[in-house]
């Protein structure tokens, strides 16, 4: 069940059908806060790595910090048969 909502959560969607494409997820998303989660974390969509989501911002402590230049953003993409 949770590697499915890994999945759904790392599909790219169309911006212009973003409320119901959207509308399974954040089900699911607040099914699993309200179960007493602190949070999500899950394959990017975007591309290589791994997307957190934290349901409250005050049970994260940041313990480093680094400031850097973003040169050039790419994305790339093919259709879904």
């Amino acid at each position: 069940m949770l590697e499915y909502l890994s999945e759904l959560l790392s599909i790219p969607i169309n911006p212009e059908e973003a409320d119901i494409e959207y509308l399974p997820t954040q089900y699911l998303t607040e099914i699993i806060r309200n179960k007493g989660y602190g949070g999500m974390l899950f394959i990017s969509a975007m591309g290589p790595g791994k997307n957190l989501v934290l349901f409250s911002p005050v049970i994260a402590r940041a313990t480093g910090r680094k400031v850097v230049t973003v040169n050039k953003i790419s994305y790339h993409w093919e259709k879904v048969k």
